[in-house]
């Protein structure tokens, strides 16, 4: 009975370890039942927004107050800003550690590195004229 609850033990660490080094983003999630495209799939709307790693409060002033995001299964999408709406398409990076986007009308792909992917919340790192801006994101 004794080395079985130490094999047993043994046995979690390992376990336990082995997830722990598998985190795919940096603010996780470590582990998920859901795929990522089951994750991204929705429409979300900005939380938080950090520009050079300050947080800006005023979401109105950065451009962020009634901006919709949504993402469909087929990989097209849709923002909106208040009444103005632009289609997109979009797909993960090979290593699915990235989304990239790209409006319809144009022919240029934006990147953007998921830092965080649940179900709900979803954190996106990407650079623009020169600044790095993070977007945190709640499914609506």
């Amino acid at each position: 009975m004794k080395n079985f609850k130490l094999l047993f033990a043994v046995g979690f660490l390992a376990v336990t370890l082995a997830l722990g080094a598998c985190k795919k983003y940096e603010e996780g999630p470590a582990v998920s039942l859901r795929t990522k495209k089951a994750r991204v799939t929705g429409s979300w709307v900005v939380a938080k927004f950090i520009k050079n790693g300050e947080n800006i409060p005023d979401l109105k002033t950065a451009g962020y107050v009634d901006f919709i995001m949504s993402f469909y299964r087929d990989k097209t999408g849709k923002f909106t800003y208040g009444k103005f709406v632009d289609n997109f398409e979009w797909d993960f990076t090979d290593k699915k550690n990235a989304i990239k986007i790209r409006a319809i009308r144009k022919k240029k792909w934006t990147e953007y590195t998921i830092l965080k992917l649940q179900n709900n919340e979803m954190w996106l790192r990407f650079e623009k004229e020169g600044q790095t801006r993070e977007l945190h994101y709640v499914k609506i």
